[in-house]
């Protein structure tokens, strides 16, 4: 978003408040941020190609029948992360 690269729309919700004083104040309640949704997969599609390129993850597994959306492969010492150690390993054999 700083970089221009992704649109984003911000504003903040607000209500009036007054002050032990009897004086108005404005006071913020929360920040929210709109990220349009042709925005995101414009972005997952330039993620995407970027793994494809620096060769981390194929077309095949992408369109894989059972993606991991609950992020299993984050994990510590995971399967996944044991199978691409294992690639990375035959790669520099």
């Amino acid at each position: 978003m700083k970089e221009g690269k992704l649109t984003c729309f911000t504003f903040d919700i607000t209500h009036r408040k007054r002050n032990l004083f009897g004086q108005d104040k404005s006071v913020r309640e929360m920040a929210v941020a709109l990220i349009p949704v042709s925005e995101c997969k414009a972005w997952e599609a330039e993620l995407k190609q970027r793994a494809i390129d620096k060769g981390t993850v194929t077309e095949k597994e992408l369109a894989g029948d059972a993606p991991d959306w609950h992020g299993d492969f984050l994990r510590w010492n995971s399967r996944w992360q044991k199978q691409q150690a294992a690639k990375s390993k035959e790669k520099t054999s």
